[in-house]
């Protein structure tokens, strides 16, 4: 029997999926994330785990927590089901502390478990950004229409039928190396736009695409 979880809805608007305790959802080790402070989001990852606390290194930290030290802070990332947030306080890590890591450290405390914000199958916003496509041997360099948690509406028209096998690239907002692999085509619009679903991606690339598709959502309300 399929499982039914209870559904709501944030006082900011975010589709809210509930589980039990039992489905604990929190980041892992090495997993990329947003750290959000006072709608200050920068682009993070996990590099230490304990009871309560996660370490995070990251190139920049929001101006609000920079200022003070410590703030009020929130994590989105990326579990099984979809994008999840994790509710707690940042901290700015001491150099002495982690001076053997790069980046600037900030210190994220938290009492309980991750929240599932949404489901990966409605993961999908208007994100236009740079794609290079390879169908039958030929490259086209081009933008998506869209992009969604599994794949992306690519602006036509290109040489492509449903069923090909393409190789991509794409250009990830958040990221500075691009999402490489390969691709089937799912649908060719009237308009002769193209939309690929990508073969299994590993964790960290999932995690890239769905941050930026889900970032981009909250932006569009």
């Amino acid at each position: 029997m399929a499982e039914t979880l209870a559904v709501r809805h944030s006082w900011q608007g975010a589709l809210i999926v509930a589980r039990g305790d039992e489905d604990a959802l929190l980041p892992t080790m090495g997993a990329p994330v947003n750290l959000v402070v006072d709608d200050v989001r920068v682009r993070a990852q996990i590099v230490g785990v304990a009871e309560g606390r996660f370490e995070l290194a990251a190139t920049v930290v929001p101006d609000p927590l920079r200022a003070a030290g410590t703030a009020d802070a929130r994590i989105e990332f990326v579990a099984e089901g979809g994008p999840c947030r994790l509710l707690g306080s940042a901290a700015l890590a001491s150099r002495a502390a982690t001076e053997s890591r790069p980046g600037l450290n900030v210190l994220f405390a938290h009492e309980r478990p991750g929240q599932l914000l949404l489901r990966s199958d409605r993961v999908r916003a208007r994100v236009e950004v740079e794609i290079e496509v390879d169908v039958r041997g030929l490259s086209r360099r081009t933008r998506t229409v869209d992009l969604r948690g599994g794949g992306a509406l690519v602006r036509g028209p290109l040489d492509a039928q449903i069923g090909d096998r393409v190789r991509y690239s794409v250009r990830v907002p958040g990221r500075r190396e691009t999402v490489e692999g390969w691709a089937r085509v799912a649908r060719v619009t009237e308009e002769g736009d193209v939309a690929i679903q990508f073969d299994e991606l590993d964790e960290d690339d999932r995690a890239d695409v769905m941050l930026a598709v889900f970032q981009a959502q909250r932006e569009a309300r």
